[in-house]
């Protein structure tokens, strides 16, 4: 059931704009080199290679040197290496550790930066043009993004050396910080989960709360039989975990090698051995794609089915998560519909 909701408005973020996008948007154009305030158009010359085209978004200029300068940032500014994230629609609870990301330029990256840069100047110009009830003059709206502005800045002085850096991050920054007050105010505000929803859900998916007999294990793996072979005549239970600390490859060494806990259908069948192992028995040297392992299982945890009462927190947070999503799409379709997207050499996009 804990399945990661991972970049979940990024399944949005490329409903039938960003693909179409990218296609039309394959070759450079030559601009001006000025820059305003944040919400009007901005500008610059483009670089080298770019391959970026402007866009019209109702009105406003997004500049080829615009969409590059975004894509620098996702590939030299660690907080911004996931361009998908930028609205609260809620994760599932995940515990597992954030694997390092490095961030290189791809035709993939380019194409989310086009469709996210477009979405977040649309969604940003519907709020202001086309809704009501919402006062964006209120100059509270904008002290927390300003604030966070100067952070950010701080992280990679170097990058935001120049003013016209800084406007655009203010921009990107102060943009998405509208978005997602409005998306609180006003769409996501009136959502609620019955009991009923709930029960339905568990029903459903009962299956998912089953759970089969699972084993903890602490592992150690290394890219040499040799290796391998040596530290099994001297690993024990009592020095396992330090072994594995200074010698595993793998990123669960800085654990002391503990994983899982796995049942048998989450390991590759020659794992199967460590289901038949007594807690805290080594096993010989195993070897897989990844390298060469020694296995200890540390806890076994006995078959369970997870009752509706322990899952609800569970199951209402998956419920919400779905109804938000579900209510973002419609806002960003009719956003869409009403903002025009379009490139001065291609003709009318939307």
């Amino acid at each position: 059931m804990k399945q990661r909701f991972k970049n979940a408005i990024g399944v949005l973020i490329l409903l039938g704009v960003g693909f179409a996008i990218w296609k039309m948007f394959s070759k450079p154009l030559p601009t001006p080199d000025t820059m305003p305030d944040m919400g009007a158009q901005t500008s610059n010359t483009p670089e080298k290679g770019q391959d970026f085209q402007e866009v019209e978004i109702g009105g406003t200029t997004v500049f080829p040197g615009d969409f590059q300068w975004e894509l620098e940032l996702h590939i030299k500014v660690p907080k911004f290496e996931d361009s998908e994230d930028y609205f609260s629609v809620p994760k599932a609870k995940n515990n597992e550790p954030e694997p390092a990301v490095t961030v290189t330029d791809s035709p993939e990256l380019r194409e989310r930066i086009v469709s996210s840069v477009i979405e977040r100047k649309v969604l940003y110009l519907f709020i202001k043009d086309k809704t009501r009830g919402f006062d964006l003059g209120d100059p509270s709206r904008f002290s927390k993004c300003l604030v966070e502005v100067q952070d950010v800045t701080k992280t990679n002085p170097e990058f935001f050396e120049s003013a016209q850096s800084r406007e655009r991050l203010k921009a990107k920054i102060c943009e998405e910080s509208i978005i997602q007050q409005y998306l609180d105010e006003q769409v996501f505000r009136p959502f609620e989960v019955s009991e009923s929803e709930m029960a339905s859900y568990y029903r459903t998916h009962e299956k998912s709360y089953r759970k089969p007999t699972r084993v903890l294990l602490r592992q150690i793996v290394v890219a040499k039989e040799d290796l391998a072979n040596d530290l099994r005549k001297v690993v024990k239970q009592s020095n396992f975990s330090e072994l594995s600390r200074k010698n595993s490859i793998t990123p669960e060494a800085e654990k002391g090698g503990l994983i899982g806990p796995f049942s048998k259908e989450q390991l590759p069948t020659l794992f199967d051995i460590v289901f038949s192992m007594n807690m805290g028995e080594i096993s010989g040297v195993i070897k897989s794609e990844y390298g060469y392992h020694i296995i200890m299982p540390v806890q076994k945890l006995p078959p369970q089915t997870i009752s509706l009462a322990e899952a609800a927190p569970e199951i209402r947070a998956e419920l919400l998560r779905t109804k938000r999503l579900d209510a973002f799409q419609r806002w960003l379709n009719t956003a869409m519909n009403a903002i025009s997207v379009s490139s001065p050499n291609t003709g009318l996009l939307q």
